[in-house]
């Protein structure tokens, strides 16, 4: 997505990540959390990084605080479950068949 977005935002993102975050364990931890969001991005349609707006970024924070405090099975459980309905959400789109 970064890189899509052209030259200047791939080298800003180097920037910020290198020159800006000087402590290594830092710089790892906020690649992990930027992974994390533009995975949750994919999933959710947004592949521009011109198409990212705050709504998604306060859906994903919401998302992220609710499956930090659930149980490991617990988390399983519920991906799997919002899984299962993101597919059911989108057959129906596509086909206008309700379960």
């Amino acid at each position: 997505m970064i890189a899509a977005a052209g030259d200047r935002a791939a080298l800003r993102f180097l920037d910020f990540f290198t020159a800006n975050i000087r402590n290594p364990n830092t710089r790892a931890a906020y690649g992990v959390a930027v992974r994390g969001f533009f995975a949750w991005l994919a999933e959710h349609d947004v592949r521009e990084l011109g198409a990212i707006r705050t709504h998604h970024v306060s859906r994903y924070i919401e998302t992220a605080r609710f499956l930090q405090w659930l149980l490991p099975a617990e988390r399983s459980q519920y991906l799997s479950d919002y899984e299962t309905r993101r597919r059911e959400n989108a057959e129906i789109l596509c086909t206008g068949i309700y379960f």
